[in-house]
């Protein structure tokens, strides 16, 4: 029975520091050698399936959050705002905007591809309140 090896760090992004490249070369050196290993990190970041798909197998890392509430550990798919946002207001959203009688009052606003929060604006078009929408399980939004 072999032994598997974690490499353990906060969370891996664009940003990557030295410490996560050098874990991920290892990673990599521990593959060749066929000796299993992974990597486990903390914090759960939206982006982070996109730069890992590029540098290791989707199978040889760990999100906590993702294990702990079952998400798919795989590159998710960016929904668009029309697609998910009947759940949360009846105003219909069309690029990312929603209008009713001619005024602004849903805004939904991305960051990096991903629904981050929805603007409900008052009828002068000021912010009335902020909601941060987040992934719950696979392909379910909820607000925070």
């Amino acid at each position: 029975m072999m032994i598997t090896h974690y490499f353990l760090t906060s969370q891996i992004d664009e940003n990557t520091s030295a410490i996560e490249i050098a874990e991920i070369q290892r990673l990599h050196l521990f593959s060749k050698l066929k000796v299993p290993a992974k990597i486990v990190t903390r914090n759960r970041n939206r982006g982070s399936n996109r730069v890992l798909q590029q540098l290791i197998d989707n199978h040889q890392i760990i999100n906590l959050y993702q294990y702990f509430t079952e998400l798919p550990n795989q590159t998710e798919p960016m929904p668009k705002a029309e697609d998910v946002l009947h759940d949360f207001t009846n105003i219909p959203i069309e690029n990312n905007l929603g209008y009713k009688d001619g005024k602004l009052r849903v805004r939904v606003n991305e960051q990096n591809g991903w629904i981050n929060n929805i603007d409900y604006l008052d009828p002068f078009g000021f912010t009335d309140r902020r909601e941060p929408v987040r992934l719950q399980s696979a392909g379910v939004f909820r607000i925070l």
